[in-house]
């Protein structure tokens, strides 16, 4: 999910509706199982302290947001969009925690601001994904 700041993510609007609280999740260690509620809990929980909180699916270089009803809704734009790009990234750390199953992170430059850009593979209802977190440091 792109940050926006006219529209910011639910941060836990409707907490009482869903299965799992947040120490279900169930993240800690290397293992990351979750399915799409759960994804969703997770990222939302996240965007309160990072700009940018997305699913990749780094094969397809796309980006897909989990819905509290338990589904991913793939974005209409490429996963290097956010970074004003028109083609993957050459120093993808998305593919790179994908290809590992592990994390990756990087720093980003854009417009005068640093970013730190950290990868981390996961798997939602047993398919790969990469969950991204971006934080703005300048």
């Amino acid at each position: 999910m792109i940050y926006d700041e006219n529209r910011p993510a639910p941060i836990f609007a409707d907490l009482e509706n869903h299965t799992y609280r947040l120490q279900d999740l169930c993240i800690s260690g290397e293992d990351y199982h979750l399915c799409a509620d759960q994804a969703y809990l997770l990222m939302n929980f996240l965007s309160a302290t990072a700009d940018v909180v997305r699913l990749v699916d780094a094969v397809t270089n796309t980006q897909l947001s989990p819905c509290d009803t338990g589904n991913l809704v793939r974005e209409p734009h490429r996963c290097y969009a956010v970074w004003g790009r028109d083609i993957r990234c050459e120093n993808c750390i998305s593919a790179k925690a994908l290809s590992t199953k592990g994390r990756v992170s990087k720093f980003e430059f854009m417009d005068g601001h640093v970013f730190l850009a950290v990868a981390k593979y996961i798997e939602i209802n047993d398919v790969p994904y990469v969950l991204e977190v971006v934080t703005k440091l300048t």
